[in-house]
């Protein structure tokens, strides 16, 4: 039995117009994820992850392609309701400039709202965080900044 895709991401294309013509930072991307599944982005600086990130959070909108998220197509909503469905549904910690330097990491990822905490727990499941989770950000070295999407 298949479980249902928490995203389900059809045919996504992103293109920028600029002095020179048009730009596609994202061209043509396809991919299902389920529940408690992990998938990793990777690819060379400018090669468009942050920008696919975005996508799938409904922080910005594809040129092309549709976005699901817990089966709800975010190209139909306006920009107030893709913000309900991410206060509802996911969750960002930034890697570096987006942290506040004097919270730990398990005060970062905790949501700030009641209704976020509500809601976005039944998404995020048990967190594993490393002996250096009681530091506060700032101390960390870069690369232990990762983003996480939960």
């Amino acid at each position: 039995m298949n479980s249902p895709a928490m995203l389900q991401v059809e045919h996504l294309t992103k293109s920028y117009r600029n002095g020179h013509g048009t730009l596609t930072v994202v061209k043509d991307v396809s991919f299902s994820l389920t529940a408690a599944s992990t998938c990793a982005i990777v690819g060379p600086s400018g090669s468009g992850k942050t920008t696919l990130l975005g996508l799938c959070a409904g922080l910005d909108q594809p040129t092309a392609g549709e976005v699901h998220l817990d089966g709800i197509h975010l190209g139909a909503l306006d920009e107030d309701g893709r913000a309900r469905v991410r206060i509802e549904s996911i969750g960002f910690v930034f890697q570096t400039f987006q942290l506040i330097p004097t919270l730990t990491a398990p005060r970062t990822i905790r949501p700030s709202s009641p209704a976020a905490n509500n809601s976005a727990s039944r998404w995020r499941g048990p967190l594993s965080i490393d002996q250096r989770s009681s530091s506060p950000t700032s101390r960390r070295a870069t690369s232990t900044r990762r983003p996480v999407v939960w």
